[in-house]
């Protein structure tokens, strides 16, 4: 029986707002699925990302570099007293590297869909909290968070609706004048058909805001690779030229 306070119209607006939400939670679903498959074959290629390989070592030090401007820049330095989350943590080493630059670890949080790769991290730092979880619904407090990492997450991320259900999450849980620290892919991959870049107009319409700090980074991953004992002396030559960086770091402030 209708409710005589309650117009038809909000009704009829509610139903709708509810069908909707109903299949962005379908199509969440079905991407999650879809997520859990594709890292499932990334573990089948281990060696791709073995910090071993010198071109791997000279993107993350490059990497590592660029992080500790970004958040100069973000007025998020030094870290101690900060907050951090890390999502799509995969085995914990951002935040590992976070406790290097004078985190706590006890203030140092990373959530990641796949439970084997949450073990890993816990094993490997038994100091940071991990969890296993869809970052789209967080069981963290409103406003808990100084710093939220995406490192290639939203390149992985087909589903528009996942994407958006991502950003209104972390919108929650970062603290107001948060900053939202994103790398990931600014063109397509040619040898990796399970992401899509993000590039930094994206990442704004995303968030609805500019970014504090944008740069280009990352040599060719597979040339990177391929360098071998010529990594010191050319990763770094080849990097500047602009063709050849894969990837963009890019600091957002929510207010």
């Amino acid at each position: 029986m209708q409710d005589e306070a309650t117009p038809l119209g909000s009704m009829k607006l509610s139903r709708a707002g509810a069908s909707v939400a109903a299949m962005a939670n379908k199509s969440s679903t079905k991407e999650v699925q879809r997520l859990r498959t594709v890292y499932e074959l990334y573990r089948a290629s281990p060696e791709k990302w073995n910090p071993g390989n010198a071109g791997n070592a000279a993107i993350a030090t490059e990497r590592n570099e660029v992080i500790v401007k970004s958040l100069r820049a973000g007025g998020v330095w030094p870290l101690r007293g900060y907050r951090v989350l890390d999502v799509g943590c995969g085995g914990g080493s951002l935040l590992q590297f976070f406790a290097t630059l004078g985190a706590a670890p006890s203030d140092l949080y990373g959530i990641d869909l796949l439970p084997d790769r949450v073990a890993v991290a816990k094993e490997s730092f038994p100091g940071i909290n991990f969890c296993v979880g869809n970052a789209e619904e967080m069981n963290f407090p409103a406003e808990f968070f100084d710093v939220i990492t995406l490192f290639t997450v939203f390149s992985s991320i087909f589903s528009a609706d996942m994407r958006a259900n991502l950003v209104r999450e972390i919108s929650r849980v970062v603290r107001p004048g948060g900053v939202v620290l994103i790398y990931d892919f600014r063109v397509p991959s040619l040898v990796n058909w399970n992401t899509r870049p993000v590039s930094r107009r994206a990442v704004r319409r995303l968030f609805g805001t500019a970014p504090v700090y944008a740069e280009s980074l990352t040599l060719i991953p597979p040339l990177a690779r391929r360098l071998g004992r010529l990594t010191d002396p050319w990763y770094r030559r080849l990097a500047v030229l602009s063709p050849l960086r894969t990837h963009n770091l890019i600091l957002i402030r929510l207010l």
